[in-house]
């Protein structure tokens, strides 16, 4: 695939920027609405959360603003990647049917895209808190790591959804759905350590935990990762790169018959 992605980087690039052209372009506010999206979602949370349970969310930190948009904004990134990606082979049936390319840079183009988009967004956050004097320290460094595993993690689901989606297009139906349920078994909006134990446990099989917890971690506790834990979400991503090759290999000489 690296080599498909070398070969055909004019091709992924100016998929990038339509898809930039046709989100923003056109629109009053245009590229605006990638920070007041989020930052409403945001808002929400932040208000509920903190009227709700004023004394028992991340009691780690004094600034849940902080902790909620270090968990959210790595969330929605992995979220635009499968609602987006799911349905990238049936959205783009006439290129696919007309046109001799690797059908897996469609995947490819709207993981890039939702990981440029929200670096950049992750990246304003960043500078918010610099501003507003919370300090940054070098654990920094870790980021983007973090967000290379969590932009794995959604593209591997991502390539086997849009598969299956071509097959069964009932996919586009349970995808929100799962997506609300995933975030819900995700510590995004609340610590694991807040849970109880039994459901803690069962929040460790979830491979977005570790990575959430880390960003978590990073950005606003100003600790390093737990690597050990991360170890289990970059064992699922291996074994799920594998999964989602092995998929595409076996469906892609009919993918267009399909379509």
């Amino acid at each position: 695939m690296l080599k498909s992605l070398w070969d055909y980087r004019s091709f992924v690039w100016g998929g990038m920027r339509r898809d930039l052209q046709l989100r923003y372009f056109g629109s009053v506010l245009g590229i605006a609405w990638l920070v007041v999206q989020p930052a409403g979602l945001i808002a929400v949370y932040y208000v509920i959360f903190t009227s709700v349970f004023p004394n028992r969310i991340a009691p780690e930190t004094s600034n849940y603003g902080a902790f909620l948009c270090a968990g959210l904004i790595p969330w929605l990134m992995f979220s635009e990647i499968i609602q987006r990606g799911h349905t990238c082979f049936l959205e783009n049936a006439q290129l696919i049917r007309h046109s001799s390319f690797p059908r897996i840079l469609l995947p490819v183009i709207t993981t890039l895209s939702a990981m440029l988009n929200f670096s950049l967004l992750l990246a304003l956050f960043l500078c918010a808190l610099a501003l507003t004097g919370h300090a940054l320290s070098n654990h920094l460094v870790a980021v983007p790591l973090l967000i290379l595993l969590l932009g794995g993690l959604a593209f591997s689901a991502t390539v086997v959804l849009a598969l299956i989606n071509v097959y069964a297009r009932d996919i586009s139906q349970a995808v929100p759905f799962g997506l609300q349920l995933l975030f819900w078994l995700t510590p995004i909006v609340y610590p694991q350590s807040a849970m109880p134990p039994a459901l803690a446990r069962i929040l460790e099989w979830n491979p977005l935990s570790g990575v959430i917890e880390s960003m978590q971690r990073v950005i606003v506790l100003h600790q390093w990762p737990d690597w050990q834990r991360l170890l289990y979400p970059a064992i699922f991503l291996a074994l799920s790169l594998v999964l989602s090759r092995l998929v595409y290999r076996r469906v892609a000489s009919t993918l267009a018959d399909e379509l």
